[in-house]
């Protein structure tokens, strides 16, 4: 019997960063406090997730986007949603 081996799930990576960059400089601190509160979690807890080293839930998501406007796709890079429909065996042009 051939065991078969499961590869991890690649950790997604977000454009939040990018939202963020949007925020203009004077009112940076100040919406930084505003979404760390909304999500429940200190400023630098939101600058690791900004900066990639942590990775939020999904409740989390869901608030970053409603925050920036977005919807929650729009979070994600190109690559992990191309990776995300791969592991379903799908390619983007079938969704």
């Amino acid at each position: 019997m051939t065991e078969q081996v499961l590869e991890a799930p690649k950790k997604a990576n977000y454009r939040i960063a990018d939202f963020v960059e949007t925020i203009p400089n004077g009112r940076l601190t100040e919406e930084k406090e505003q979404l760390a509160e909304k999500l429940g979690i200190s400023v630098p807890q939101l600058n690791r997730i900004i900066r990639g080293g942590s990775e939020p839930n999904g409740t989390q998501l869901r608030i970053i986007a409603l925050f920036f406007g977005v919807k929650v796709d729009e979070l994600y890079t190109p690559e992990t949603i191309t990776q995300g429909y791969a592991r379903m065996g799908m390619i983007p042009e079938q969704v």
